[in-house]
């Protein structure tokens, strides 16, 4: 109306109207709505978007609600050399983009130094293509994006992965997606603060769910350990809504995490690959679960101070003797100090050993290694391994960022599973 126009007031019934929708909505999809979502005048971003197109240039539909800095540069030309299909809304104090690119944490990298992050979105428009077009398999693996596993091997086998959040101070990135962990160490400095992480909505997983068993007919979900997070019981909680298709949905706790726990999604996608049944690859994936291990050497204790798992004083006395430990799980998936060592070296030299004698009484039959910021690190302890096993590691690859939070700069890791 003219007279609402002038006087720059909207119609309350009418905007009242267009909240409850946007609330409804975000219900149905397990978000929940916060103020500032409803303080913009912007559509809500639904849970899962299917782009069941031709995929162009670039692989991933991307959408940030940024609250705008007042110097705040025009958002196209921060990010027109990087993707494509830019489209930005404005409001009052916020602005909704849209970017179709191939390096997420790079475009909200970008808009972060533009003002707030409020939300941020995320879709392989890539995998969803593949999924509906080209289907390998009619089961679908499903795990966390703490389970650390090479991209290509996930896209290989469409392996649907959920993601964490990662909070930094008011701020929420998508694990492996929207954030580096070298930019998360950045963050973390920034803001004197220690980044946490947090667990999929149960709302979220059963959303996923019933978009995988519109393409498959088994889903099998391997999760990171109970103990170390409420994820596995996320999962399960989420199976009990499809209890008329309780014989599609199957949730196995690795009692792993990092590269164990992907150890152990990456044989089950072989098994997958080699055209075993459902009850085979839950079999001898649960029979790998007792036969695995990770080994971390951890190159500074900050992190591990910083998250509260050393004291303040504990920790500042273990620095001062120059302590290096190698953290590992024991059978429950709970943290323990699997050997001390007061030097980088010698903890390597420790990990060695222990390997090569295992493998000598018992065989290993996979391994594999990740790294949490230092490729020529990964790749020179995975060199030392070749050589002490006498064959390859099955992968390289980095860390997701919990692992990364845990763990600290410098870092690195093996996981094997024996014979």
């Amino acid at each position: 109306m003219k007279v609402l126009q002038k006087s720059s007031v909207v119609d309350s019934g009418a905007k009242g109207f267009a909240y409850f929708i946007k609330g409804f909505l975000a219900g149905i999809q397990g978000h929940l709505l916060s103020k500032d979502s409803l303080d913009t005048e912007e559509e809500a971003i639904p849970a899962i978007d299917i782009h069941d197109h031709e995929i162009g240039e670039y692989r991933y539909c991307t959408e940030a609600l940024i609250e705008r800095n007042e110097a705040g540069e025009n958002l196209k030309t921060v990010l027109s050399d990087i993707g494509d299909s830019i489209v930005q809304v404005k409001g009052k104090t916020k602005t909704r983009v849209h970017v179709h690119t191939n390096d997420p944490a790079e475009m909200f990298d970008r808009l972060s130094k533009q003002g707030k992050l409020i939300e941020q979105k995320v879709d392989d428009m890539n995998l969803q293509y593949e999924r509906v077009h080209n289907r390998k398999y009619k089961t679908v693996i499903v795990t966390d994006s703490i389970a650390d596993l090479p991209k290509e091997i996930i896209d290989d086998a469409q392996v649907h992965v959920i993601h964490m959040s990662l909070l930094v101070g008011e701020e929420s990135y998508i694990d492996k997606l929207t954030v580096t962990n070298e930019k998360l160490f950045d963050l973390a400095k920034q803001k004197q603060t220690h980044p946490t992480s947090s667990q999929p909505t149960i709302k979220n997983i059963e959303n996923t769910y019933r978009y995988l068993l519109t393409y498959y007919d088994t889903v099998i979900v391997l999760t990171v350990a109970k103990a170390l997070s409420g994820t596995y019981n996320a999962f399960k909680k989420a199976a009990e809504t499809f209890e008329e298709n309780k014989q599609s949905i199957h949730v196995l706790e690795t009692k792993q995490n990092s590269v164990a726990e992907g150890l152990i999604v990456w044989q089950a996608i072989e098994n997958l690959k080699a055209g075993k049944s459902v009850e085979e690859i839950l079999s001898e994936a649960e029979r790998s679960i007792s036969q695995s291990k990770i080994l971390v050497k951890i190159n500074t204790l900050d992190n591990m101070i910083a998250s509260g798992r050393l004291s303040v004083r504990a920790g500042g006395i273990a620095k001062k003797v120059g302590l290096k430990p190698i953290v590992s799980l024991d059978e429950k998936g709970d943290g323990e100090v699997f050997k001390i060592a007061f030097q980088a070296k010698t903890a390597q030299k420790k990990i060695l050993k222990h390997l090569k004698t295992l493998n000598e009484k018992k065989g290993i039959k996979y391994y594999a290694v990740t790294y949490v910021d230092d490729k020529k690190l990964g790749e020179a302890f995975a060199e030392e391994l070749s050589g002490v096993l006498n064959k390859e590691p099955e992968f390289i690859t980095k860390s997701s960022g919990v692992i990364a939070m845990g763990a600290g700069k410098g870092a690195v890791a093996v996981a094997y599973i024996t014979e």
